[in-house]
């Protein structure tokens, strides 16, 4: 039963991530040229516009997977579900930081957790925790904190190319999108981090009773610093398995592998109230082998 889930999910995350796959040999065809935008005169505005499909596909992705969850089932049926959506296996690199402990506004450590473990580049990292601190602002608003991180992008797209890039930029995308999704679906989607689905009482936190638009943005931030932590090391694994997969570019590894790595750390963050990032190896390349 298992084995057909993880099939049927699988070819539903490979119609999702056709588009995101068309879109991206604009980016693949402009970083192969010798006069490479990332370094000649660049147009920001451009490079920005080529990597949004990254936080299209992951908001997408999460429609997807929201849309088809079950429903008043028991916290394991909602894990095997979440398993076969995503294609996540005992194997993959899960890195889970507890909110126990932290300050309520804290939304930082993936990113220092990811370079720890050599999931994303030094440098890449260095430039991806501005943005990062920019989620630690819950006092912010959604359109705000998305000025802030274009803002960013503006200054640091002349500084990278090619796979730290890629990170950056699929940090920095995952971001803005998420901040969106989350905003928007927030009341519909609270209801899956109950203990009836994942063994998580939301009301152990208050958020029945104390709803402040500053708690409620702080959960929002929290999921999209999962969000983009995860995309930014999904970057980096679907540029790092590119080559040995025939047709596929570093560019379109990175984009894929964003877009899912992105989606179920969001997803896995979402649920468990903690910081997380999950890397579906398999789900990964097996969508980078259809393409």
């Amino acid at each position: 039963m298992v084995n057909k889930m993880n099939q049927f999910f699988s070819l539903r995350i490979a119609t999702v991530l056709c588009g995101c796959v068309a879109l991206l040999l604009l980016i693949v065809s402009c970083g192969d040229k010798e006069d490479n935008p990332f370094t000649n005169g660049i147009n920001v505005n451009s490079v920005i516009a080529q990597y949004e499909v990254i936080g299209q596909e992951h908001n997408d992705m999460l429609a997807l997977f929201y849309a088809q969850h079950p429903r008043g089932r028991s916290a394991a049926d909602c894990a095997d579900y979440f398993n076969a959506f995503f294609g996540v296996t005992n194997s993959d690199k899960i890195i889970t930081l507890s909110r126990q402990g932290r300050s309520d506004e804290d939304v930082t450590g993936l990113v220092s957790a990811m370079v720890s473990d050599a999931l994303i580049s030094t440098k890449a990292a260095g430039y991806i925790q501005r943005v990062e601190l920019v989620l630690n602002h819950p006092t912010m608003g959604v359109e705000e904190m998305q000025a802030a991180i274009t803002e960013i992008q503006r200054q640091v797209i002349p500084l990278l190319k090619d796979n730290e890039l890629d990170q950056f930029m699929a940090y920095a995308e995952t971001a803005k999108a998420s901040l969106t999704f989350w905003d928007e679906n927030y009341d519909a989607l609270e209801e899956f981090a109950g203990a009836e689905n994942y063994g998580i009482s939301a009301r152990s936190e208050g958020h029945e009773s104390n709803r402040s638009p500053r708690n409620i943005f702080r959960r929002i931030a929290m999921a999209a610093a999962s969000d983009a932590a995860g995309a930014a090391a999904g970057a980096a694994f679907g540029a790092s398995i590119a080559g040995s997969i025939n047709g596929v570019t570093n560019a379109t590894g990175a984009a894929v592998g964003a877009a899912i790595a992105g989606a179920a750390s969001s997803a896995a963050g979402w649920n468990s109230r903690n910081l997380s990032v999950i890397i579906p190896a398999s789900q990964i390349r097996e969508a980078l082998e259809r393409r």
